[in-house]
């Protein structure tokens, strides 16, 4: 290195897009209809984005098992996962990739 030059080393980090948030919350999407598929034995050609909770006959401790499903899947843990009441999967799903859940 020549003297008077200044080297650095800057972590490159990929950019939030629009793109790549859609993508997160399509994978996320994709993820939860799987697991109530699978949890609950719900058809997931029924589930839609805006498909809600008290429609499909979740309550709030299935939420509670979907959701330790979602930490395991993507490896992280909620450390609060503010929702309205009775959200839908998109609400949830948006949830997720705000809280820092994202897929790895």
């Amino acid at each position: 290195m020549t003297r008077g030059t200044v080297c650095c080393s800057v972590p490159i980090h990929s950019q939030t897009t629009p793109e790549n948030i859609m993508s997160r919350n399509q994978q996320i999407m994709n993820k939860l209809i799987s697991a109530l598929h699978d949890r609950y034995a719900i058809d997931a050609d029924q589930l839609r984005q805006a498909s809600r909770l008290s429609d499909l006959g979740i309550d709030s401790l299935h939420l509670v098992d979907i959701m330790l499903d979602m930490e395991e899947e993507f490896d992280f843990r909620f450390e609060s996962l503010p929702l309205p009441s009775d959200p839908s999967l998109e609400q949830i799903a948006r949830a997720i990739v705000k809280s820092g859940g994202e897929p790895a």
